[in-house]
């Protein structure tokens, strides 16, 4: 049970994704800031949101 909860608080939901591709490069270069959170979703959540997609494709 505590390892469900676990995977759940690291997957960023459609809300949280779509907030977050609102506000990261969407009309200019990546901030580093911005590229370290990136790297971060891509290698601790398990699932990424296709909305996300193109942003964590520009770090891979």
């Amino acid at each position: 049970a505590a390892e469900a909860l676990a995977r759940r608080a690291e997957t960023i939901d459609a809300g949280e994704a779509k907030w977050l591709a609102e506000r990261i490069g969407s009309d200019r270069p990546l901030h580093e800031n911005e590229r370290a959170l990136l790297t971060l979703i891509k290698h601790a959540s398990p699932e990424i949101h296709p909305v996300l997609k193109p942003l964590i494709d520009k770090v891979a």
